[in-house]
């Protein structure tokens, strides 16, 4: 995605902005567009990692492709966490990414991590849910 070829695929800035991680473009887009943290993405038709596309939380577009200071950025805007978060989170085998959405709300997270995790195939989160959450 840091390719300066890879504009010329990528013409949307929201998207390239969080594909690469690039929190001080994705914050002027942000404010400039005046977004909300519920505001809703739609995946590249060129590139989509969904098997049914649909339209996305910035948040959950965000957790797929792993950019973590975005998702912190859309987090301290935002007290509410959703299933698809939760579940976007695990699928993406990303302690980190794993931990940062688990710390919005430990609650919702331990209600739904067992299930999420066993359904990704995610042994290490059911192991953690196992062991320390239940």
């Amino acid at each position: 995605y840091n390719d300066l070829s890879y504009k010329e695929i990528e013409t949307n800035e929201l998207r390239l902005s969080i594909k690469r991680d690039d929190i001080e473009l994705f914050q002027k887009l942000f404010s400039n567009l005046k977004l909300s943290t519920n505001s809703k993405i739609k995946e590249s038709l060129i590139e989509n990692f969904l098997y049914f596309p649909k339209d996305m939380t910035l948040l959950e577009y965000a957790i797929e492709y792993d950019a973590i200071k975005i998702v912190k950025f859309l987090m301290s805007k935002n007290n509410i966490i959703t299933d698809g978060e939760i579940y976007c989170a695990i699928s993406s085998n990303d302690h980190e990414m794993v931990k940062t959405i688990e710390s919005k709300n430990k609650e919702i997270f331990s209600k739904l991590s067992l299930s999420n995790s066993i359904s990704n195939w995610n042994n290490e989160v059911t192991r953690y849910t196992l062991n320390v959450i239940i």
